[in-house]
């Protein structure tokens, strides 16, 4: 036993590439500068401009914060607790954190083996998914507030899916009423995340019940962890302070006629910006069409399609949400990369291949020489904005020094990119970002020297960022 241990710590390639990714997410969150909204849960909510210095500050602030200005208690809650231990504590757990994140996709698709032993090869495809086709991946991955919300949420959510996932095979799972209570508590965690993502698994949970009681299949903690998550999707959209958040947003109000044509136009592009995952999905499916193999394994098809629906119900139902952030698209394409990984299983089981060895072989050296030419100059260009955060910080605190409370500053050397996220403040005093920034060092105003003309194109279509020179004169 412990032979094999050992094997499958130190010789497992699977293990290895799982560190590489863990190495570089913990040095590029590392290097990331705090930016906007971080320094807004620097602060206890509520609390007159006092930073969070322990636990129960933090206790104090989400109770502010949740009458005050959102339910999003569980993602906030971990966002001041990154803030509050600090650099490079958040940058450790991180890359934990998005480890774990590829593994429960995994899971998800290929289902868990006592041996807990991961295929490289569907691994590796899991985490060039994620780097190609995730949107806003710099903000989502490395900032510590949106990683909370996203990434970490997301993460959450794949864990109490599994259950879920896995009880379409009917020998899998079986009524235990130890995992009630366990499900249940994880259930309202889950449900109390972010409202699409938490929108979606209710809905689907719920149309997958039904097909358990119909089967006379129904397993007792699948049902209280659906319970608990109904419970804290309730507690995270009747929070008092989502009217105040709303009203701040909005101005008089949100009108959902207004904002239905760009609510649609957002969630469409995002979908076709992922164009990559749609076309594999689409290629994959007609394959188990054509070769009817669905029929073959129904199980692990209507599984898939169960993972599917929750990504695609994730990004439809932001068609009313007040704000279509390229972000809030983190559920879709993990359980949509979830989804086609467990329709490919399906072909793998048989021994089957959907594409010859030599045009895969092709495919993964082309993903990895993507991956290493993005991934260096992602690494450079944080390096760039942390040094850049370094020089604002000696500005800031000579201005203060010397009893300035307008304050200007200098403008990175970096720009905003796909994989590189730089929330900077702006020229105008009375963006809400410089009004955060106002707010944390106490002052009347803050600003930029200049502004830069944005680019046309969605970040998606940024790779590679220039660094070295000022955003603007």
């Amino acid at each position: 036993m412990t032979k094999n241990y050992l094997k499958l710590v130190f010789i497992n390639r699977t293990v290895w590439y799982a560190m590489l990714w863990f190495a570089f997410i913990a040095i590029c969150a590392n290097l990331i500068p705090y930016f906007s909204n971080d320094y807004r849960y620097m602060l206890i909510q509520g609390a007159n401009n006092e930073f969070v210095n322990s636990l129960n500050d933090i206790f104090i602030s989400q109770y502010n914060h949740y009458f005050q200005w959102g339910g999003r208690t569980v993602a906030h809650t971990i966002a001041q607790f990154m803030l509050y231990i600090g650099k490079p504590g958040h940058a450790i757990i991180s890359g934990i954190c998005y480890v774990v994140f590829m593994l429960f996709i995994y899971y998800n698709a290929m289902g868990i083996r006592p041996t807990l032993k991961i295929k490289f090869i569907p691994f590796f495809f899991i985490s060039m998914g994620l780097w190609i086709s995730l949107r806003a991946y710099g903000e989502v991955v490395f900032n510590v507030v949106s990683s909370a919300n996203y990434l970490f949420t997301t993460t959450l959510i794949l864990i109490f899916i599994l259950p879920y996932r896995l009880s379409f095979e009917k020998h899998n799972l079986e009524n235990n009423v130890l995992y009630i209570i366990p499900m249940f508590i994880l259930g309202v965690l889950s449900g109390w995340c972010n409202e699409n993502t938490s929108f979606a698994i209710n809905f689907c949970i719920f149309f997958l019940l039904i097909y358990q009681f119909k089967n006379k299949a129904l397993i007792n903690y699948l049902v209280s962890g659906f319970i608990g998550s109904v419970i804290g999707f309730a507690l995270l959209v009747f929070s008092p302070g989502n009217k105040a958040r709303l009203e701040n947003m909005e101005g008089r109000g949100f009108n959902f006629l207004n904002h239905l044509d760009e609510a649609v136009l957002i969630i469409a592009e995002s979908i076709f910006i992922q164009f990559i995952l749609l076309i594999v999905l689409i290629y994959v499916l007609y394959k188990i069409k054509e070769r009817m193999l669905h029929l073959d394994r129904m199980s692990q098809y209507i599984g898939s399609m169960f993972l599917l629906a929750i990504g695609v119900v994730s990004a439809l139902i932001m068609v009313v949400s007040p704000n279509v952030p390229a972000r809030s698209f983190t559920p879709y394409t993990a359980f949509t990369i979830a989804a086609i990984l467990g329709f490919v299983k399906i072909f793998l089981d048989r021994n089957e291949n959907i594409l010859s060895s030599k045009l895969m072989n092709i495919i993964g050296y082309s993903l990895v020489i993507y991956f290493l030419i993005t991934a260096f100059n992602t690494i450079f260009a944080y390096r760039q904005a942390y040094l850049d955060q370094l020089r604002r910080e000696y500005e800031i605190v000579h201005q203060l020094d010397t009893h300035q409370s307008n304050l200007v500053v200098s403008p990175f050397n970096v720009k905003n990119s796909k994989y590189v996220f730089i929330g900077d403040i702006q020229g105008d005093v009375n963006h809400w970002s410089n009004k955060i920034l106002s707010s944390f060092y106490n002052i009347k105003t803050i600003k930029r020297k200049c502004d830069f003309k944005k680019d046309e194109l969605p970040y998606d279509f940024i790779p590679l960022q220039d660094y070295g020179y000022p955003v603007c004169k």
